[in-house]
């Protein structure tokens, strides 16, 4: 298993952070903006907090002994969970690539912050692979890191 994180100030309140990240028009513009295609998001209020189930093909540069594990262009199914927290909201997310050896989980916080927002996400990666399963996992991470990167910049543009 790899980790990755990432942490992003948001120049906005909490809730309207909060308000982006389980939106379903945000969410789909948010995968878009990334280059994902054929997305669908649906978003159900819960009795505390908010399910996002996201899927979508997500197309990758992937390095030679990758293409050997997974196709270039995949299906993500994706299922965040966002739920009421002391001074915040906590979340969850879990990506499975349909088709290929590779499991994302993470946990996430918007927490207020002087200047905004600090959204901040936690993962891990696991690649299924034997011999190979760690190197796959380092890129697999790598890319994790460099999308929601990505995602907070979009966030970060939308909300300021």
């Amino acid at each position: 298993m790899t980790k990755f994180h990432t942490t992003t100030l948001l120049a906005t309140d909490l809730s309207k952070a909060y308000e982006a990240m389980v939106d379903e028009a945000v969410t789909a513009q948010k995968y878009e903006s990334l280059g994902n295609t054929e997305g669908t998001v649906e978003t159900t209020e819960q009795a505390a907090g908010h399910r996002i189930h996201a899927r979508r093909k997500v197309a990758l540069d992937l390095p030679g002994f990758m293409t050997k594990i997974m196709s270039p262009t995949n299906v993500y199914d994706q299922v965040d969970v966002w739920t009421p927290a002391a001074g915040g909201h906590d979340g969850t997310f879990e990506i499975k690539v349909e088709g290929a050896p590779v499991h994302l989980k993470s946990s996430m916080t918007l927490r207020e912050v002087p200047g905004g927002v600090q959204y901040a996400v936690d993962g891990e990666v696991k690649v299924t692979v034997p011999f190979v399963g760690g190197m796959a996992g380092g890129f697999a991470a790598d890319q994790a890191t460099k999308v929601s990167t990505e995602e907070s910049t979009f966030l970060q543009s939308r909300l300021s």
